[in-house]
């Protein structure tokens, strides 16, 4: 059984369930006010740092599953941590998370070219854990299937492996943030310019623009071959929501859908 790590609790969001459950409400009740998707929503791009900085933006992605619900979850974010080749799945049977004594359900993929096998990387990986709470909280019944991204020769046919496993009930959410220690004024035009690439569904993003750059393209390219739509809902960076404007990290809510 994967075990949420002790190191994330306080740390990327509060250990103390109640006060996270209001910390998440409050969030989502902040980001009531931006606009819905009124087709049907199929995939989200989430940051995933430290929730005074990242959630107040990731919760204009999550208040769209307000009105849309999905039985199925495909969460895929980086390795901080360990090299990944292709995209990496687990075997172990459930997720723990902070909100009930019933772990979250866990969907383990068939391995093909780009997909594995390999529990490791994902007991210290943030990138996924950051996103359980704000999941449990909204779908808690759902099945999830996390996956890391890595090395992917191919984002096209790593998109088409990938969406052997997506049906009408599935959403798809990319764990991501955007650039990384620049100036204020200088994290705007290079994230400006990374979320023109995205809503033009270009792919060829690279890390210095997104450290989940693997999934992004992943999803673009599923984009293109399926249709879907993309929109951003919102972009800040920490220098916008709790951090000083020196060094800071771009942050997106984007949706696909059709």
């Amino acid at each position: 059984m994967i075990k949420v790590n002790n190191n994330y609790k306080g740390l990327f969001y509060p250990d103390d369930v109640a006060e996270l459950k209001e910390m998440i409400s409050n969030y989502l009740d902040q980001a009531s006010k931006g606009e819905r998707i009124k087709g049907k929503l199929k995939a989200l791009i989430v940051p995933h740092a430290g929730y005074i900085y990242s959630a107040p933006v990731a919760a204009f992605a999550y208040m769209q599953l307000q009105d849309q619900k999905f039985k199925k979850v495909i969460l895929i974010g980086p390795s901080h941590n360990e090299f990944i080749d292709g995209l990496v799945g687990i075997k172990a049977p459930y997720w723990e998370h902070p909100f009930d004594d019933e772990p979250i359900r866990l969907k383990a993929v068939e391995e093909g070219k780009y997909l594995h096998i390999n529990d490791k990387p994902f007991t210290q990986e943030h990138s996924l854990e950051t996103q359980i709470p704000f999941i449990t909280y909204l779908m808690p019944d759902c099945v999830l299937t996390p996956l890391l991204a890595g090395d992917i020769a191919d984002f096209e046919e790593a998109g088409s492996e990938l969406s052997k496993l997506i049906d009408d009930d599935t959403l798809l959410i990319i764990s991501s943030d955007l650039s990384h220690y620049h100036s204020y004024d200088q994290a705007i035009g290079i994230d400006k310019r990374t979320i023109e690439q995205i809503l033009k569904l270009e792919p060829g993003l690279v890390p210095e623009q997104a450290c989940g750059f693997a999934g992004i393209n992943t999803v673009i390219e599923l984009a293109k071959a399926k249709g879907w739509k993309p929109k951003l809902l919102n972009y800040r960076n920490s220098g916008d929501t709790a951090g000083n404007r020196s060094q800071v990290v771009g942050y997106c809510a984007l949706a696909f859908y059709i």
